[in-house]
């Protein structure tokens, strides 16, 4: 069954990163919030590295970040807790969640085991903390609010399958719950219950806006609101392009292939779960409420307005209808986005003949050491993927380069069982995307030529899913390249 949104239930659903609440939880408050489910998360970096000092032996410092933890939230309320009651129950129900999370991590520091179980129980705990200080802000700004904690609301089976069947059918729960509370603002964690093998490891640490997605289409909002430090999608990194322009209203196709490539503003299950039922998203700036920020929504056919803007051009340049549908037909890329921290890892065949099993074998071994592959080209005798991390995987220069990850060096060393391997490091992938862009001529052509000006070598290209309308060229491009 595929879920609409029927507008039935009158809000919006608003979903805030950790960070942002950290910083303004008062402007969050008084100018962001009106008639809407608020949704939330922490910044999970405190308690991952707590949840892995518990697996040192002499070590006891997670404990002091459990600590540091608490002390921060504790002062947090008495800088913006007005009420003495309301900040004597907050720093009670605070003080309580940190004692379960020192529980759970040093159950794990005596057994000297990791669990998905245990690393998912602390992370819905750092959830809550933040979900119970954005609360008691609301209490005490006068609005009607209360914490709805997902994390125990759901019992999934042992065997539970992680299919679109369970995605709808957490959606109509979310709702359900949600619709039971009687308070103006509902504040949500975005941790939706433990699941056999843990929902870090099976979701990802998308699950956030993932259950966000779900419950705004669970719930017949009116739309999802992605609250960032960004103003929405631009048509290139404002950090590195000056002059990148917002995009105030994109498809769910383009926005889908920007984030996977990018620009990681909403996770991509997140966005197939709205593309799937028409959910229209709004990604807005917390420190810009006013703004109109992105919009992005299914069947979205492109204005006057917005061909000019994507070309470059005035409105009265593209004015005629004529010139409109020539520009709608040869549209070139609405958006660039890159990644950085590529390494390219090549497999050359021992055999002169390629065996079956060749490339099965290779994708085996990624599968094994957990190696998310972004860009693979093949030959008869040669498979060539592109490996993104958050940090180096790689480090030093010429014949000094070494593994810096001890996934990445497993695989290599396996993978010299099946074949030759060559490792490219410091790559870059840059990311075209754009409806119609098929219908455009020269545009791979004028790609090439600004590399080859610029004194840029290309190495890989691929082109996106052929099933959506965008057309994505990725150019994998040397940054600083070393071979071993």
């Amino acid at each position: 069954m595929v879920p609409n949104v029927s507008h039935d239930f009158p809000c919006i659903v608003q979903k805030f990163g950790g960070t942002s609440i950290g910083k303004f939880p008062l402007n969050i408050v008084q100018n962001v919030i009106k008639l809407t489910v608020l949704w939330n998360e922490l910044n999970e970096v405190r308690l991952l590295r707590a949840y892995k000092d518990t697996l040192c032996p002499q070590s006891s410092h997670y404990r002091t970040i459990i600590q540091g933890l608490r002390a921060e939230h504790i002062q947090a309320v008495h800088a913006y807790i007005r009420s003495p009651n309301i900040a004597r129950r907050l720093i009670k129900e605070i003080s309580d969640e940190c004692v379960r999370i020192l529980d759970a991590l040093g159950a794990a520091h005596v057994i000297r085991a990791i669990s998905p179980d245990t690393l998912d129980r602390v992370v819905s705990a750092g959830e809550k903390l933040a979900c119970l200080f954005l609360s008691g802000i609301l209490q005490d700004q006068g609005v009607s609010s209360e914490l709805i904690d997902l994390s125990q609301a759901f019992d999934f089976p042992p065997d539970q399958i992680i299919n679109q069947v369970f995605y709808d059918e957490l959606s109509t729960s979310l709702g359900r719950i949600v619709r039971a509370s009687r308070v103006t603002v509902p504040v949500v964690t975005g941790f939706f219950g433990r699941i056999p093998g843990g929902l870090l490891a099976r979701i990802g640490r998308g699950y956030t806006d993932l259950c966000a997605s779900l419950l705004t289409i669970g719930l017949g909002a009116e739309e999802l609101q992605v609250w960032k430090e960004v103003e929405g999608f631009y048509t290139a990194d404002p950090r590195r392009v000056p002059n990148a322009r917002l995009l105030p209203t994109i498809s769910p196709e383009e926005a889908s292939e920007l984030t996977f490539n990018g620009s990681e503003i909403i996770h991509f299950l997140a966005m197939g779960q709205a593309m799937r039922s028409k959910l229209p998203i709004r990604v807005k700036n917390v420190m810009n409420p006013r703004g109109e920020g992105s919009l992005v929504q299914s069947d979205f056919v492109p204005t006057n307005s917005d061909i000019a803007n994507s070309l470059g051009k005035s409105f009265e340049q593209v004015v005629d209808s004529s010139s409109i549908l020539r520009a709608q037909r040869a549209k070139g890329p609405s958006a660039m986005t890159s990644k950085h921290n590529i390494v390219v890892v090549n497999v050359y065949s021992k055999e002169r003949f390629l065996r079956p099993s060749f490339f099965m074998d290779i994708i085996a071994v990624l599968g094994r050491w957990q190696l998310s592959i972004d860009l693979v080209c093949t030959s008869q005798v040669q498979l060539s993927m592109a490996i993104h991390s958050h940090v180096p995987l790689t480090s030093g220069g010429g014949e000094d380069i070494s593994m810096t990850k001890h996934d990445l060096l497993g695989a290599v060393e396996q993978l010299q069982e099946i074949g030759t391997v060559q490792v490219l490091r410091r790559m870059a992938m840059i990311s075209l995307v754009g409806r119609n862009m098929r219908c455009s001529s020269g545009t791979a052509g004028r790609i090439f030529t600004v590399l080859g000006d610029n004194n840029i070598n290309i190495e890989m290209i691929a082109q996106g899913r052929s099933s959506c309308p965008s057309f994505l060229m990725r150019t994998l491009v040397f940054a600083d390249t070393s071979v071993i």
